[in-house]
């Protein structure tokens, strides 16, 4: 048997075997997409109107629409509807419901196009016609405004790019003559996902955005980067993930109209980590600026760093879905407006029920840097032992709390604080200003002068209680609030003789 017909013997089966492989990767391929729709029913302002799936034995074919915030376009219409049912002749306009079309052309594995060993490759881009076709193309032009290129591997898994052209454009002011001006350099993100979206990587990045509108406002961010890495918290619950993601701002600049200062933010970081530690689950999120000038002063590195506690895992996940519900529902949200305590009736169970695992809720830092130093702020709120019950009564509720506040802040910023008070007079002022016969009136810079000395004044007094102490440059306090007692500097305090002259033995005052 020569060469030749050897090879064909081998290659003849493999040839032969090819179609079935890629058969059932197409069945698997059909699958896993559905699996990715499917975590959209969890989603309220998201439905799949129709998805026309045309599988071949190499191929695919597949065409979803999605309606976007049907739900608020249902409430709205039942508005109108009420309106001009009220008022018979009055016709409005229906409010049409937006849809989106993807069309995907999908290639199967084990070699899809013969160009890589995967499940399946998945191209895909957003069809639009009519109205909004021809908004899209009067910005975007011929490029296309989004492009996503998906590759599959044989555990369920992929990677995904996503893609969209930058733009320029521009429309006449509302008010006066001008136009307002929009350029935005485009956008990409990279996503690596498991089987079902059980857990996923992100990166993301995002160059430049401008806005100038035609009285010379305007706002320039540079450098956005997003990069993510999230679980599911539970597998059988597909909304809640945990995990950690940081987005970066290289540059913001924000530019008022006419009057105010300009503010400018660099490096700007925002961190969320959610660590998950046996059924409980922390909510870490830190937003900092390295540097934060308003106007000509410079106010960085500024941070804010804010945390809840002891979060348990389930009842969280109960009460996210139920947030999610909530604010999907555009009814509820526009009765809420009216009447904000329409919230709490929905989410009163599983927000009591964490309550009852005694969460903390933190600040666990607020800073600043100012000309004459640093200022910080940190707090802690928690309850203790709580039940439904303490709900009816608010003391029981303060009996329970346990508080904590410390903060520092520069003496001299105080002062220059006090020296920056409003010049204009308070109403208590202007009244005396009349009332005093043959007495001339203090000026406005006065009474500001002697409002900042009164301030200091108080302070001073404050120092003497031992309700603020000075260490340096600096002054600090730090209160607490535990078993229905508040203390200052270690102190037990009495509000009623905060102010008052230090007297030995008065309640307040030292013993």
């Amino acid at each position: 048997m020569n060469k030749t017909v050897k090879i064909a013997l081998i290659a003849a089966p493999l040839a032969l075997a090819y179609p079935a492989a890629a058969w059932v990767t197409g069945q698997q391929i059909e699958t896993a997409i559905g699996e990715h729709y499917q975590l959209l029913a969890e989603n309220p302002s998201a439905k799949i109107v129709n998805r026309d799936y045309q599988r071949g034995i190499f191929g695919a074919t597949e065409t979803v629409t999605i309606e976007l915030f049907g739900n608020f376009t249902a409430a709205m219409t039942r508005q109108q509807q009420e309106v001009m049912a009220a008022n018979p002749g009055v016709k409005l306009p229906p409010v049409k419901p937006l849809q989106i079309r993807v069309r995907s052309e999908i290639r199967h594995g084990p070699l899809p196009g013969f160009s890589k060993l995967a499940a399946a490759v998945v191209d895909s881009e957003l069809l639009l016609d009519g109205e909004l076709q021809q908004q899209v193309a009067a910005v975007f032009g011929t490029q296309k405004p989004l492009e996503v290129h998906s590759e599959y591997r044989f555990d369920g898994g992929g990677v995904s790019r996503i893609r969209s052209p930058g733009f320029s454009t521009n429309w006449a002011a509302n008010e006066g003559a001008g136009r307002n001006m929009l350029t935005w350099e485009g956008f990409q993100i990279d996503v690596d996902f498991k089987k079902g979206v059980k857990s996923y990587t992100l990166q993301a990045e995002a160059p430049k955005l401008t806005i100038r509108d035609s009285k010379g406002g305007g706002l320039v961010m540079n450098g956005m980067r997003l990069e993510a890495v999230q679980q599911r918290l539970f597998d059988d619950d597909p909304l809640l993930y945990v995990g950690e993601q940081k987005m970066t701002l290289a540059q913001l600049d924000i530019r008022p109209e006419k009057e105010g200062d300009a503010v400018v933010l660099k490096q700007l970081a925002y961190d969320v980590a959610m660590p998950v530690s046996g059924d409980y689950v922390d909510l870490i999120a830190r937003l900092g600026t390295a540097s934060l000038q308003v106007g000509q002063q410079e106010f960085g590195p500024a941070n804010y760093d804010f945390s809840l506690r002891h979060l348990h895992g389930r009842t969280l996940a109960t009460l996210y879905r139920t947030l999610v519900k909530v604010y999907g529902d555009p009814t509820l949200a526009m009765a809420a407006d009216a009447n904000p305590a329409q919230l709490w009736a929905p989410i009163a169970k599983p927000a009591t029920d964490l309550l009852k695992h005694a969460p903390e809720i933190r600040l666990d830092r607020l800073s600043f840097r100012s000309p004459h130093g640093d200022a910080t702020l940190a707090a802690r709120v928690a309850l203790k032992d709580f039940s439904e019950a303490d709900l009816a009564n608010p003391m029981l509720l303060l009996a329970k709390l346990d508080a904590s506040a410390d903060v520092a802040v520069p003496e001299a910023l105080v002062g220059s604080m006090a020296n920056s008070l409003p010049a204009g007079r308070n109403r208590v002022e202007e009244a005396l200003a009349e009332t005093a016969e043959g007495v001339a009136a203090p000026s406005a810079e006065e009474l500001a002068a002697q409002r900042g000395e009164q301030l200091r004044q108080q302070l001073a007094l404050f120092i003497e209680q031992g309700l603020v102490l000075r260490d340096g440059s600096l002054i600090k306090s730090k209160l607490a609030f535990s078993q229905g007692q508040m203390t200052i500097n270690g102190k037990p305090f009495n509000p009623m003789a905060m102010g008052a002259p230090n007297v030995p033995g008065a309640p307040g005052g030292p013993m």
